[in-house]
């Protein structure tokens, strides 16, 4: 089997693992989309590989996938957004309105905040 046999989905999954495990990575990893055509299932998986890789470099990712982004830790989350032409880096876990809300209705409250825009509208 050559990797023309593979999917597309297999293919990007095989070049995020050896992104992530490269023995020199580069100071800054940034993706767009790295769950984008890759099964489900594989998600946590890819996710705990981008965890492990921040011990040896600094990742950036984005991505719009609400389940994907609920794979990691809460204090990891940023947001980007623009505001009057700039653009404003936001860390959910420092917003004590959010975390109250957090506290009363579970973690699992980022992920329907993500998916309505939410998320970013906070302070």
């Amino acid at each position: 089997m050559s990797l023309a046999d593979l999917s597309d989905g297999i293919l990007r999954l095989i070049c995020w693992i050896v992104l992530c495990l490269q023995p020199n990575p580069p100071s800054l990893i940034c993706i767009d989309e790295p769950d984008q055509g890759v099964h489900p299932r594989t998600l946590p998986l890819l996710a705990g590989l981008f965890e492990k890789a921040c011990d040896r470099t600094q990742i950036l990712l984005a991505t719009h996938a609400s389940y994907f982004l609920m794979q990691f830790e809460f204090s990891r989350l940023a947001v980007m957004r623009k505001e009057n032409g700039e653009a404003k880096f936001l860390k959910p876990a420092d917003s004590k309105i959010l975390l109250a809300n957090l506290k009363d209705f579970g973690l699992e409250e980022i992920e329907k905040m993500h998916r309505s825009d939410e998320l970013e509208r906070r302070p």
